[in-house]
Formats: C-alpha cells, sequence, structure tokens
C-alpha cells in the first residue's frame, strides 16, 4: 500500500491515535511533521524518516506544508536482516536522518513508483524495496561502543518478550531461555537501555497496557487480566510507576 499527503489520504487516516497490522515507513521530503508514536512526541523534518512497528498507537498532526509519502508494508516484505537493523530503532533514537544523496534518489524511485502503482507487482515489489532498504541503511548504530553481543541479546530479549510476556514476567526465566545468567543479561540490558532488565519488563508491559487503554474499551482490570496479573492492585502500582499516573487517569488524559 501507498499513501502520499497530494491527495490528503495519510492526513485524514492518521491524525487520530491508531494502529496497524504492518510496518510503516515515512519520509518527509519538504516541510516538518509532528507525530507521536507509543505516546512519545517526534518532529520529522526535511530529510528524515521514521519506522513504525505493528501494534504501535501512533497519530500525525494536520499539516498543511508537510511535503512527503508513507510506504505500508506488511511484514513478510522485511527481511530477517532488515528487523535486525530496524529493531534497535527501538533502543535509541527513532529518528533516521537520511544522507542527502539517498534522500534524493528515494525521491526519484517514489515518483516511478506512484507512475507504476496498480501495475506490474514485480516492478513495484522492486522500486518498494529499494526505498525500503535506502531508509534502512540510513540507521546508524545507537551504540557504538556497546559490543555487538551484548547488542544482539537485547534484542533477541525483546523478542523474547513480545512472545512470552503474558505469561512471563520474571528476569531470571528470560536470561535462561537466553541461556545466560541473570547477571549477564542485566549487564547487556544495562549496557543497552541503562536500565535493568526488570525495568525493562515493567516498560513493556506498560506500554501494552497504554495501548489497550488507549485503542480498547476494555476495563483496566480487564487489561491488568489480558496481560497476566490477577492481582489488579499489583498492576496498578507497577503501571503508575512506570506511567506516573494511574491507569484510569491515563485513559482520561488521553481520551480527552
Amino acid at each position: 500500500m501507498l499513501g502520499h499527503n497530494d491527495d490528503g489520504e495519510v492526513r485524514r487516516h492518521t491524525h487520530c491515535f491508531h494502529r496497524d497490522n504492518f510496518f510503516l515507513i515515512g519520509i518527509i521530503i519538504s516541510g516538518s511533521q509532528h507525530l507521536s508514536v507509543d505516546f512519545e512526541k517526534y518532529e520529522l523534518k526535511a530529510g528524515n524518516a521514521i519506522i513504525i512497528f505493528p501494534g504501535q498507537i501512533h497519530a500525525s498532526e494536520p499539516s498543511t506544508d508537510t511535503n512527503g509519502f508513507a510506504l505500508l508494508l506488511s511484514p513478510e516484505l522485511l527481511s530477517d536482516k532488515d528487523m535486525l537493523a530496524i529493531r534497535e530503532l527501538q533502543f535509541g533514537n527513532k529518528i533516521i536522518e537520511l544522507k542527502e544523496d539517498d534522500l534524493h534518489d528515494i525521491i526519484q524511485l517514489y515518483n516511478v513508483l506512484k507512475k507504476r502503482h496498480q501495475t506490474t507487482r514485480e516492478i513495484e515489489l522492486s522500486l518498494v524495496n529499494a526505498i525500503k532498504h535506502l531508509v534502512i541503511t540510513n540507521i546508524t548504530p545507537n551504540h557504538p561502543s556497546v559490543p555487538n553481543r551484548y547488542i544482539r541479546l537485547v534484542l533477541k530479549f525483546q523478542q523474547l518478550m513480545e512472545q512470552n510476556i503474558r505469561t512471563v514476567k520474571s528476569p531470571t526465566e528470560y536470561a535462561s531461555m537466553l541461556n545466560v545468567s541473570g547477571v549477564y543479561l542485566n549487564e547487556a540490558v544495562k549496557s543497552v537501555t541503562g536500565k535493568n532488565a526488570s525495568c525493562l519488563i515493567g516498560e513493556y508491559v506498560t506500554m501494552l497496557a497504554k495501548r489497550e487503554l488507549c485503542y480498547t474499551k476494555l476495563s483496566a482490570q480487564e487489561i491488568a487480566l489480558n496481560l497476566g496479573y490477577v492481582d489488579y492492585s499489583y498492576f496498578s502500582r507497577l503501571f503508575s510507576r512506570h506511567a506516573s499516573m494511574s491507569p484510569k487517569s491515563f485513559r482520561h488524559a488521553y481520551i480527552e
């Protein structure tokens, strides 16, 4: 799928908080764009790109001077190598600064893609893959001084949390699943994120809860239960510690 600002489609569909089941690569050609991704605010300027993951709650502010476009990619269009590169964006700067030559090439490819859209699928996919590759190659390491083995371990830890967070909350259990000691996992997580493994688990649970509070009509108690917390009081304290407000206050603030 292809969305661009000329016809207003992106602005019409993204000014309210929503989430998708595909990856979104947004690229700003000129002007600027304010948006929120998982309740963090960003300003994208000319030559900037951002990658939004499936399930992330996001919204952009209406803009009249923004020139840019978005590629909406189903997950199977990203290789394991692509995923390894973009997952590091979860632990650092989310905004990708495109080199001038690469931005020029991306614009040219995009113009061809608009002409070829809904014609030959093989050509269309080749153009999309070329744009995707140019964006991904501009991702700079967020932790150049951190050993690669730490980064790989934390990325695997993140993947395991995504798969098991509703049933596994213990850093020790995750360490066992990763075949490392709890001390080593904490050391790696601390080096990459500045936090310990337990904090990362709490933050991830809180983020999942925020998405549900913002996007569904489930009660806070139902959301807690879906996330594996029978004791709502404990869940509420955990949420409040990481969000600086109660689940109900958070819902009220974002609905308003």
